[in-house]
């Protein structure tokens, strides 16, 4: 049986041959078929489908493609892809919807599976509020379109990677660059390397860039994929520090997400290189908002009082996040787990447009990226912490509590309860893919935030929450 918990907020995902096997991808496959060919109106569809490097996702990826084929589908065969390759390529390439085999940064014995649709020149992706529950029930109850013999076709689209970093570096209008740099670059076995190693060879008489665990593993020898766990960060620091480089880039399993270290050695904070990216979207006049999500602010908001132009504020969650660009007409967006967002590549992610800004700052200021990421910091952030709550109390009588005990601060709503006040602000907010409660606090000064945050845990701790143990 189908594990029900692997149809999440975002995509489906678990632990593959005991959440999921390969014949009930067969049953997954034919769900999203059912759940596009119903918001189409047809049955015939053009569909991009690409996989990531893990060691079940060959077996994942033949099983979709087979089932695709009973249908009249065109699958615009992709195979290996970074995920912000295969959401361009569905732009690209004119696709009806697409499905991406991966589990992000999970460890090696998960996969999932994501999937999206074209809107004319704009992404929609799948989410709990939005197609995720049909899907879930037609698998379920295995209420498929009945198959017909082999109809459909098969068009290749390997090495796609290349096409999305050709078109990312003419976007930004075919940059040169006066110097040679030093570029630090930890892939960590994963899939990022497929479009990072393209651009940095275009470029490799700029850029002088050393590599480590640059092979694709499935199996993550090296650390877990996931750069939003500093210790997953460290071998890509000591790289920074043993070749003095003037960065150092980490993309996450599927390379939707990208993290960065500065030339002292300091992960840069998200939200700094979010500011960084507004004040060239601002500069140039491409956008009148941008958008962040609830969990930190201030850091882009000065930027935004800046140029006089306005924060939108968002729930997070890509899918969100995306729709919120997409009806904004928002240049960019940036979240504080690193994912960034840009309007005219449907409001998906580019990561590789986010390091190429990074590049031109790096660049065009002739100053250490230290010095550029600090001069946008207007506020101090705590980082998250998750907290397991008690039986005997709901998120939303959290929430009630917090209200009575900061009645005197700007509430806010949009996901979970944000309290604002004119030196600090807090958001506690349930997880979407965890049983727990989440608290994100940033404030003026260190000691004003490290101050909040023994009052706020102080607060928890007498409500009987207790930290989530990792």
């Amino acid at each position: 049986m189908i594990n029900p918990s692997i149809f999440k907020a975002y995509d489906i995902r678990g632990v593959y041959d005991k959440d999921f096997s390969a014949d009930d991808v067969e049953k997954i496959i034919r769900g999203i078929y059912k759940f596009f060919s119903e918001y189409f109106g047809s049955q015939e569809l053009v569909i991009s489908l690409g996989r990531d490097m893990r060691n079940s996702s060959p077996e994942i990826y033949q099983k979709a493609l087979n089932t695709l084929l009973h249908y009249p589908v065109k699958v615009l065969d992709l195979d290996l892809c970074s995920t912000p390759g295969f959401y361009y390529s569905v732009l690209k390439l004119s696709a009806d919807a697409g499905i991406q085999i991966t589990a992000s940064h999970n460890a090696g014995e998960y996969n999932g599976i994501k999937f999206v649709m074209r809107k004319g020149d704009r992404i929609i992706k799948v989410s709990g509020a939005f197609g995720m529950d049909q899907v879930k029930e037609a698998v379920l109850s295995e209420s498929f379109v009945p198959y017909q013999e082999k109809i459909g076709k098969k068009e290749s689209h390997h090495h796609f990677d290349n096409i999305y970093v050709q078109d990312t570096i003419a976007y930004m209008g075919n940059p040169t660059y006066t110097k040679k740099y030093k570029i630090a670059v930890d892939t960590a076995n994963a899939m990022g390397i497929l479009y990072l190693r393209p651009f940095f060879e275009r470029y490799s008489q700029n850029f002088q860039v050393n590599y480590i665990n640059q092979d694709l593993d499935g199996s993550f020898p090296a650390h877990l994929a996931d750069p939003l766990v500093a210790e997953n960060l460290k071998p890509l620091q000591e790289l920074v520090k043993k070749t003095s480089s003037d960065l150092g880039v980490a993309p996450d399993g599927d390379g939707d997400r990208i993290f960065f270290v500065d030339n002292q050695f300091n992960i840069i904070n998200p939200t700094l290189v979010t500011a960084l990216i507004s004040d060239y979207a601002f500069s140039d006049n491409k956008s009148y908002t941008v958008v962040v999500d609830v969990r930190y602010t201030r850091n882009v908001e000065a930027i935004c009082k800046k140029y006089n132009k306005n924060l939108t504020l968002v729930r997070v969650g890509h899918s969100f996040i995306t729709e919120k660009v997409n009806e904004q007409k928002a240049y960019f967006a940036g979240e504080s787990s690193g994912h960034y967002y840009f309007y005219d590549f449907g409001g998906a992610e580019n990561s590789l447009l986010v390091l190429m800004y990074m590049l031109k700052a790096i660049d065009e200021k002739n100053k250490p990226v230290f010095e550029i990421v600090n001069s946008y910091a207007a506020s101090f952030e705590s980082g998250e912490y998750n907290f397991v709550l008690p039986d005997n109390l709901t998120a939303d009588q959290l929430f009630n509590k917090l209200k009575k005990l900061y009645k005197d601060a700007q509430v806010l709503e949009i996901d979970g309860f944000t309290a604002e006040f004119s030196n600090w602000r807090f958001n506690f907010r349930s997880s979407n893919t965890e049983p727990l409660v989440r608290l994100n606090l940033e404030a003026d000064s260190k000691d004003l935030l490290k101050s909040k945050l023994n009052e706020l845990q102080e607060f928890l701790r007498s409500n009987g929450l207790r930290p989530k143990v990792e």
